[in-house]
């Protein structure tokens, strides 16, 4: 089985290279950053860890839904280009809003893409 914790912080490393704010624990996030989750892991008889469903929250800068999407587009494109640097393929990016820190929402999107061992 591969280390899912080695992979999230190369993840996180790929993406904070490529200049875009990158963490692993939601303590950490000051937007915009992006937030590694762990895995969602797929287990075979007999084989242990076949695969993992990888997640990734970008969340944005409260600062109305059209300034977000400034921001956050650009950043996608950066995000997705690092990952595939990682020998990853981003498969969605789906719209969200998430909780912050101060109980407010961010908006923001979870990228997902997929692994297998």
């Amino acid at each position: 089985m591969a280390d899912p914790l080695a992979d999230m912080k190369r993840y996180r490393d790929a993406i904070t290279a490529a200049g875009v704010r990158c963490v692993l624990d939601a303590r950490d996030v000051n937007p915009p950053s992006v937030l590694i989750r762990p895995p969602t892991l797929s287990y075979r008889f007999g084989r242990g860890c076949v695969g993992s469903e990888w997640a990734a929250w970008l969340m944005l800068p409260d600062a109305g839904q059209l300034d977000a999407l400034r921001v956050g587009f650009p950043i996608l494109d950066t995000i997705t280009d690092a990952l595939a640097g990682a020998g990853v393929a981003v498969v969605d990016a789906t719209p969200s809003d998430f909780q912050s820190a101060d109980g407010g929402t961010v908006p923001g999107f979870i990228l997902t893409w997929k692994n297998s061992h």
